[in-house]
C-alpha cells in the first residue's frame, strides 16, 4: 500500500473530501470544505494509490493554541498506519503550540493517547449541531462593558500551561 500525504490543497476534489467524510463522521458540504479548509493552519490528506484516503486538518495562531478537527479515514483503510501519519505531520506543524482536539468516540481514545494526547475532565462547546445565536460585536460584550477580544484584563486563553510538545486532548469524558 502507496500513502501519500498532500500538505497543500492545490488541486483538491472537494466531493472527494465530502465523500471521506460522509462515510466517516457525516454529510458535509463540499462548497463548505473548500472555504473552510482554506482557512487552516495546517492540512493533510492521504492518498492510497491516488484515491484519497484520509484527511485531517488544523486551526491555529500558530504560536499558542492549536485545534487538530475532521480528522477522518475511509473504513476500508483504517488500522493501517494513515490516521497515524496524518495526525504526526499536523503535530509537527503544531509542535510550538499548545493542541487540543476532541474526540466524541470512546473507542478513537486509545489512538490519541498512543501519540501523547491525555485526557482532560470536560471541554466546553456552544453551537455544535444547532445554530449559534447571534453574537455580539467587539466592544458590545455583555457585562464587560467596552472589552473586546484583545483585552487581555477581560479574556485569558492561557488557563493551564504545558511543554511545547505535550499535546493535549479535551472532551472525552464528563
Amino acid at each position: 500500500m502507496d500513502v501519500t500525504l498532500k500538505r497543500d490543497l492545490e488541486g483538491v476534489d472537494w466531493r472527494e473530501v465530502a465523500a471521506v467524510y460522509a462515510e466517516t463522521l457525516g454529510p458535509e458540504d463540499p462548497a463548505q470544505l473548500e472555504r473552510t479548509w482554506s482557512r487552516s493552519y495546517a492540512t493533510a490528506l492521504a492518498y492510497v494509490d491516488g484515491g484519497l484516503a484520509g484527511v485531517a486538518r488544523a486551526i491555529s495562531d500558530g504560536e499558542r493554541e492549536a485545534l487538530i478537527v475532521g480528522v477522518a479515514v475511509r473504513p476500508a483503510y483504517q488500522r493501517r498506519g494513515i490516521a497515524t501519519a496524518m495526525m504526526r505531520a499536523l503535530m509537527d506543524d503544531l509542535r510550538r503550540t499548545a493542541i487540543i482536539l476532541t474526540c466524541e468516540e470512546d473507542e478513537n481514545v486509545a489512538f490519541y493517547e498512543s501519540l501523547g494526547f491525555r485526557t482532560h475532565k470536560r471541554a466546553m462547546v456552544l453551537g455544535m449541531g444547532r445554530a449559534r445565536p447571534p453574537q455580539p460585536l467587539d466592544g458590545d460584550l455583555p457585562g464587560r462593558q467596552g472589552a473586546n477580544h484583545n483585552d487581555k484584563r477581560a479574556f485569558s486563553t492561557n488557563s493551564w500551561s504545558r511543554a511545547p510538545h505535550e499535546p493535549t486532548l479535551c472532551g472525552t469524558t464528563g
